[in-house]
């Protein structure tokens, strides 16, 4: 699962405590990158030199809930989570001089990119068949976002021009609407551009909005 990456795949900072100026046996590996995302199961890596998870006593900011499936354990950052950082203390069950505390920041998922079907959108601009042949929407990660996350469309505005004048038509679903399909149809000025305003969904009731606009170019001597 990519999830897992997010922290497997950073620089990890070793942390070794000192307790009253003694070297403690307590070792905890945390990202240097200390960033939860609200929504999902953001997983972390907790060792203590000879000691088990099941001898640990972890503490976390009311709201935020630690899981474990299939031996990875994770902090679970409800979507409703209204805080902008979680505390989590770390301490072995058997010594409580031993205790490590963590602050880790908490952000929205960052918003996907959408386009329409295959067309590259750092392009821009297409010709009308190439946009018939592509409408439904696309919606992918950004790059440097590495978990697996499954988005809803709730609903989108359509926006189209005529002249001066900004049109735009909402429509409640996910699909294509035939209103969009007829305006591509008909579209005949050499350049015509339409927009999209998706109101998407995430993991946990999160939600967000993304745009995206696309040049309808017919050729100059239209």
């Amino acid at each position: 699962m990519k999830a897992k990456l997010l922290i497997i795949g950073l620089m990890y900072l070793s942390i070794t405590s000192s307790i009253f100026g003694q070297s403690s046996d307590l070792n905890v590996c945390t990202p240097k990158t200390v960033i939860l995302y609200r929504g999902i199961e953001n997983p972390i890596n907790i060792n203590f030199a000879d000691a088990s998870e099941s001898e640990l006593l972890i503490e976390l900011s009311k709201g935020a809930i630690l899981t474990k499936k299939d031996e990875q354990t994770s902090i679970f950052v409800p979507g409703n989570f209204s805080e902008s950082a979680i505390k989590m203390s770390v301490q072995l069950a058997s010594d409580k001089n031993k205790k490590e505390e963590y602050v880790f920041k908490v952000v929205d998922i960052p918003t996907p990119n959408v386009y329409l079907g295959e067309l590259d959108r750092s392009v821009g601009s297409y010709s009308k068949e190439e946009v018939l042949n592509n409408l439904s929407f696309t919606i992918t990660n950004q790059e440097n976002f590495l978990y697996d996350v499954e988005y809803e469309i709730v609903s989108y505005d359509f926006f189209y021009y005529v002249g001066e004048v900004t049109n735009m038509v909402k429509i409640k679903s996910g699909d294509i609407s035939n209103i969009v399909i007829d305006y591509v149809k008909t579209a005949d000025a050499p350049s015509q551009k339409i927009d999209f305003g998706l109101n998407l969904k995430g993991p946990d009731g999160v939600e967000m909005d993304a745009y995206f606009g696309v040049n309808i170019f017919n050729g100059w001597d239209k």
